[in-house]
């Protein structure tokens, strides 16, 4: 079995990042912001990229859509 060498410094970013999860453990969102904040920002750029991208999406059947 052929393995690829490893990433450079991986343990060291692996522990830097063990470090910040700890450190940020304690930060709590509530779900109703979380939803807010996709729906309203990440949502709508997903759906643009998704539309530049595809020439014809506006030709698909609505319930074709959500299966892209």
């Amino acid at each position: 079995m052929h393995r690829l060498p490893a990433e450079p410094n991986r343990s060291a970013k692996g522990t830097k990042a063990k470090h910040l999860v700890r450190a940020l453990k304690d930060i709590v969102i509530a779900w109703d912001v979380a939803v807010e904040q996709f729906d309203h920002s990440k949502m709508s750029k997903l759906v643009g990229d998704l539309y530049g991208a595809l020439d014809n999406l506006d030709k698909v059947h609505p319930h074709s859509r959500g299966h892209f």
